[in-house]
């Protein structure tokens, strides 16, 4: 059963690490209607994106679904 979903959004700083690697931050967005689906979570993505001050790399749904 559905409980709650969530889009998740990777960013890439620009902060090198040692290994040679950029340093990554994280912002989750909470409380997604249940059924939001790939092209829409996609677009949102997109626009918070271009507001944000780094590049995005990753984008997720994460679904949370109870199964007890």
């Amino acid at each position: 059963m559905f409980e709650k979903a969530s889009l998740k959004l990777v960013f890439m700083t620009d902060e090198q690490l040692d290994n040679g690697s950029y340093k990554m931050k994280s912002k989750t967005f909470s409380n997604l209607r249940e059924g939001a689906n790939a092209d829409d979570l996609n677009a949102v993505a997109e626009a918070l994106a271009s507001l944000q001050k780094y590049s995005l790399e990753e984008r997720y749904q994460v679904i949370t679904n109870r199964i007890g």
